[in-house]
């Protein structure tokens, strides 16, 4: 079963192949081996076979290669030595590597079936944008917390009275709270393309039938 940032899109097969296009950043890949065809709830019901932290760039292929019995002959150029994606049974291997006669082209297309579906061969852009903005926004959640800490042990940072529940809070200008209301701005945008993309994708005008 293979996961790309905690979303299941499909099961793996034997001679099969595959494809996502994805948003760029980093994209965590994780594959789990299923019990009888059923799917497990996080991490704990399912054997963890597979788990890396892929960064992706605009306008790339990147090919990954799932074999338990044979390692590919060479290793990928661009990764370091101690890349998980680089030893393995799940690796990143070059385009020229996995279009040797005995790789992906003598492969087929994965089909669906009950035990095993394929919801790949599409776009998850959209999908891993808004993971990367739930992810961002508790961490950013995260470091104000901890910056709002720092702030109160060095006195910048004023307590509220306990007969007025109002009032109180630091007494200079949180980074974490400009990180945060920029991440807004963002994802606002991103969405007001979405709809913009979506009005125009579905067009407005007359036909004849």
């Amino acid at each position: 079963s293979v996961y790309i940032d905690d979303h299941h899109y499909f099961n793996i097969r034997n001679d099969s192949f595959t494809w996502l296009e994805v948003a760029p950043g980093e994209r965590h890949i994780a594959i789990r081996r299923p019990l009888l065809g059923l799917e497990g709830l996080n991490s704990f019901s399912l054997s963890l076979i597979a788990d890396a932290t892929l960064k992706v760039e605009p306008g790339r292929v990147y090919y990954l290669r799932y074999n338990e019995l044979q390692e590919p002959e060479t290793n990928h150029p661009e990764l370091a030595e101690d890349h998980p994606l680089r030893s393995g049974d799940l690796q990143l291997v070059t385009r020229d590597y996995a279009m040797q006669a005995k790789e992906i082209v003598s492969t087929r297309f994965l089909n669906s079936d009950l035990l095993a579906p394929n919801h790949a061969a599409t776009s998850i852009v959209e999908v891993n944008e808004d993971a990367d903005y739930e992810r961002n926004l508790v961490l950013l959640e995260e470091e104000r917390a901890a910056e709002i800490e720092r702030l109160r042990e060095q006195g910048k940072y004023d307590e509220t009275p306990w007969y007025w529940p109002f009032g109180g809070g630091p007494t200079v200008p949180l980074e974490s709270d400009r990180r945060l209301r920029e991440l807004d701005r963002e994802y606002a945008a991103l969405e007001q393309e979405r709809e913009r993309r979506e009005e125009a994708e579905s067009g407005d005008g007359w036909w004849i039938f």
